[in-house]
């Protein structure tokens, strides 16, 4: 999308010589506006990985739940056998919930490694956020300044030639009349 801003000057001798004629100045957003969809595109991407990430810490979560209630019920299978055998427990039980208890301190790992990789996730985003918007409004200010200071050269110099072609009418105007005058002295000279 293409903005431009018209300028109209207010002589109204240069507009009635120029009605049909007006100044056009580009004022170019594009590429801010570009920028800014570009790091809203990131924002969203960001947020969806955010999200599925967060879904997968909710379900090692549960994952974790559950695992500690598959425990809770092995060991009350296990204390109702030795209650109704009479017996100590077998190797094959202490073996089967060491290896649970494995997967439950591995599944409890991961859990935090993903809870801190959100959490720098988080981080790195919001410095490179802060980072970019910083760098797109000191570019969008320094547009900024460079257009307003080539208008001021262009307004100088429009009003500098405006001030020139009114000093050369004034010359003109007091040439015509000297020469009115001449002529009106050398005809009264000749009769």
């Amino acid at each position: 999308m293409s903005a431009s801003l018209t300028f109209t000057f207010p002589y109204e001798k240069w507009k009635a010589r120029d009605a049909d004629k007006q100044l056009l100045v580009p004022f170019p957003v594009n590429k801010a506006l570009d920028e800014v969809d570009h790091l809203r595109n990131q924002l969203d991407a960001y947020a969806r990985e955010l999200w599925r990430t967060q879904g997968e810490v909710n379900g090692l979560n549960a994952q974790h739940v559950h695992d500690n209630q598959l425990i809770t019920q092995l060991n009350r299978q296990q204390q109702n056998q030795q209650r109704e055998c009479g017996l100590s427990t077998t190797n094959t039980y202490k073996i089967q919930i060491t290896d649970i208890t494995y997967e439950l301190l591995a599944a409890r790992q991961e859990i935090k490694r993903l809870q801190l990789e959100v959490q720098r996730l988080r981080s790195q985003e919001r410095v490179a956020q802060a980072s970019q918007l910083e760098s797109l409004k000191q570019e969008l200010e320094d547009e900024k300044k460079s257009h307003g200071a080539r208008m001021q050269i262009f307004m100088n110099g429009m009003t500098s030639s405006y001030n020139e072609i009114e000093e050369l009418k004034a010359k003109n105007k007091e040439l015509e009349e000297r020469l009115a005058r001449a002529e009106g002295a050398a005809g009264a000279d000749g009769k």
